[in-house]
């Protein structure tokens, strides 16, 4: 059964606002532009050090994401 990782931390709620745009509008752009700030954040060292799994959940502010390595 996969397992959710909540995210929470002030520098991804300043990314927030990308995370917004790219709910509202389903716009790829501000998805990927959002993905690539979190992956110079090191936030899969992160989740890989704390045990997560392919297809565990992350749940980012109320978004939530499923894993693949």
């Amino acid at each position: 059964m996969p397992k959710v990782y909540l995210l929470t931390s002030p520098l991804i709620q300043e990314l927030n606002g990308l995370l917004l745009t790219a709910r509202r509008d389903y716009s790829y752009e501000a998805h990927k532009r959002f993905m690539l700030k979190l992956k110079k954040m090191d936030i899969d060292k992160v989740l890989k050090e704390a045990g997560i799994k392919e297809d565990d959940k992350i749940n980012i502010y109320g978004m939530e994401f499923t894993y693949k390595d």
